[in-house]
């Protein structure tokens, strides 16, 4: 008796920080009236990430925003995040599948932190770059679909506070795809840390016998459990398998299997992304008056994640 295992993958997200590069460039302008500026983002002015819950790996986006300054002198600014949150220099975006934080830190030296925002100073006729580093924290566990949210970015002056620009919207959109994992183990415990287990040896055979292992799932939407034997449910023998063969049962914790033709059951969404841990249990039927030998079958487990 053997095990085999499939895993079929899907898709998600998460927002955790946005940092900010500081990059000035040349760009000359037209002199104009004290500090005349202009904020303008990146085209595509959107920010769009896909998620896997499962990946141990951080996900990032990344966008500029232009400060142009069309006056003939230089003007200190600020860059202000304009959003929900209490947080100094953090924003919480509630609409992505998960709570997310958007963190903005000057990573120059010509950027300082100030409250919700970065100060710094753009020469005049000239422009200067802000990159947007959008981090998509691992460890989240939203649903499969579309999520977004939307910041927003306004400049004013760091001497009289005055605003400069009108606000910059920038939409923060993720793609969770729908994911499932399989993994069969010996014992229950955390997804993988119990090893695989492909093989079942049941010794010598007896009505009645079971022997069981643990099917490990994670997946962050309802899937289903899907089971092929090789020989219909039966243990044929391995030098004639047109000798009378052995029947047994399976059964996934409280769903029985009948493998005289491939089954699937649906199964609801694990509750956390440690995903869940289910008996599976197979039991000898009547072995009767049967040659001596080795008896086998090979079974195929498998998960799809349903979306």
């Amino acid at each position: 008796m053997s095990a085999h295992c499939k895993c079929l993958d899907g898709k998600v997200f998460f927002l955790t920080g946005v940092a900010l590069a500081y990059l000035a460039h040349s760009g000359s302008a037209a002199a104009a009236t004290p500090c005349d500026i202009a904020l303008t983002a990146e085209e595509p002015e959107d920010v769009e990430l896909e998620y896997d819950p499962f990946d141990l790996e951080r996900a990032l986006g990344t966008t500029r925003i232009t400060i142009s300054n069309n006056s003939d002198q230089t003007c200190p600014v600020v860059l202000e995040l304009i959003t929900g949150g209490d947080r100094s220099r953090v924003a919480r975006l509630d609409n992505l599948g998960t709570q997310a934080e958007i963190v903005m830190a000057g990573t120059s030296d010509g950027m300082r932190g100030s409250g919700r925002g970065i100060a710094f100073d753009v020469p005049a006729a000239d422009s200067t770059e802000v990159e947007l580093e959008v981090l998509v924290a691992a460890g989240a566990y939203p649903r499969p679909g579309n999520y977004q949210d939307t910041v927003r970015f306004q400049l004013r002056d760091a001497e009289s506070n005055r605003f400069l620009s009108e606000e910059l919207p920038l939409r923060i959109a993720t793609f969770v795809p729908a994911r499932a994992q399989i993994n069969i183990a010996g014992s229950s415990g955390p997804f993988g840390e119990r090893g695989s287990v492909n093989q079942i040896d049941f010794g010598t055979l007896q009505s009645g016998l079971r022997r069981d292992v643990v099917v490990q799932v994670r997946s962050n939407s309802e899937y289903q459990v899907s089971m092929r034997s090789e020989n219909n449910g039966r243990l044929v023998h391995e030098d004639d398998p047109q000798l009378p063969s052995i029947p047994y049962t399976v059964q996934l914790g409280r769903q029985r299997f009948d493998l005289a033709a491939p089954g699937q059951k649906q199964m609801p969404r694990p509750s956390s992304i440690r995903g869940t841990s289910t008996p599976l249990v197979f039991e000898i039927g009547q072995v009767g008056n049967v040659f001596a030998g080795q008896y086998r079958d090979t079974v195929e487990v498998s998960v799809r994640a349903l979306y």
